[in-house]
């Protein structure tokens, strides 16, 4: 009962704002191939799986299964003036390396997965974020300070939760991102000309010069005749 609790206090900013909400959790295990555990739309897992999971080698990570929540990842080592304002809009901050955040946020606007993707899009260029991270299925460290994270490049890395809002802040103020498809820089190829074949000369347009072949009966209409299609 006690593992229970202590994890709705952990996942207690979800369940403000959802009370019903359910999470995705998964371990995963560096250098083995398929070594993932997970467990799909919980309500609560034991705090004591999740200690034993990262005790022995694995990453804990979670996703709430409500995507008016959106993720951002920060791998830019941001300024203290950026942890400011991420402060002021976000519901959670973890630290999950050195110089490295997870952040969420909550867009009650949110209504389709383009939402979803085009929100978390502003998001990465507001915060110079991690554009692989805008993802409707990203998933975040599980917000427990003393995680370790096992990725080489951490150092075994201490998980800390810097910021929680309680208040919910109003959705993040952001410039509407917009995405295109570039302009192709090749020229297109020019339709290859037709030639007569005993003249070698390039035949013109019917339509512009009312070219009709020699020879046969049609002919006998001559200058008359128009195409039909």
């Amino acid at each position: 009962l006690i593992n229970i609790i202590y994890l709705y206090y952990i996942m207690d900013i979800f369940k403000k704002i959802n009370k019903d909400i359910t999470f995705n959790i998964r371990f995963i295990k560096r250098g083995i191939k398929g070594d993932a555990i997970m467990y799909s739309k919980v309500a609560y897992i034991e705090y004591g799986v999740i200690k034993h999971y990262n005790t022995i080698g694995y990453d804990c990570y979670f996703r709430p299964e409500n995507n008016k929540f959106v993720f951002l990842d920060i791998d830019s080592n941001p300024t203290e003036q950026t942890i400011n304002q991420l402060k002021k809009e976000s519901i959670l901050i973890i630290n999950s390396s050195k110089g490295h955040y997870n952040v969420w946020f909550y867009c009650p606007s949110i209504k389709t997965r383009l939402d979803y993707e085009t929100k978390s899009k502003n998001l990465v260029k507001k915060y110079n974020g991690d554009i692989g991270s805008a993802k409707i299925n990203q998933i975040s460290r599980i917000p427990i300070n003393g995680l370790i994270n096992h990725k080489p490049e951490a150092n075994k890395f201490k998980i800390k939760v810097i910021h929680k809002n309680y208040q919910i802040p109003k959705e993040p103020i952001i410039k509407e991102y917009k995405s295109y498809s570039p302009k192709s820089k090749f020229k297109k190829k020019p339709k290859p000309k037709k030639f007569n074949k005993e003249t070698k000369k390039p035949l013109s347009s019917p339509s512009s010069s009312g070219v009709i072949k020699q020879g046969g009966e049609n002919n006998r209409a001559g200058s008359n005749q128009t195409n039909q299609t």
